[in-house]
């Protein structure tokens, strides 16, 4: 991958995590559907490491830590099926606890 293209990469995930990561970890938790990722994982992680590895290289070494310490972040983007099997199966336990309150009452 050439660092441009790395670095068109590294622009779109930083905007993605800016704009949308917030309410998708609300959402989701955890278990964020892959496919609303502005590139697939693997691109997305290649492109972090050549720009942090260019970052570093040049000297600016708070944009390569910077750059780095988002890679963890990519964990939490799962399989599309997994991702809504999961909210699934956390929205029909809250509709549970919601049922049971309502036959107290």
């Amino acid at each position: 991958m050439s660092l441009a293209r790395a670095d068109e990469i590294r622009m779109a995930w930083g905007k993605f995590l800016e704009v949308a990561f917030g309410g998708l970890v609300t959402l989701f938790l955890c278990d964020i559907p892959e496919s609303v990722l502005p590139y697939p994982k693997d691109e997305i992680e290649c492109a972090l490491n050549i720009t942090a590895k260019e970052f570093f290289n040049t000297g600016n070494k708070e944009a390569s830590t910077v750059i780095q310490g988002t890679i963890p972040y990519l964990i939490m983007f799962v399989n599309d099926k997994e991702a809504i099997d999961k909210l699934l199966k956390k929205h029909s336990g809250i509709q549970v606890i919601n049922e049971k309150k309502e036959q107290k009452k």
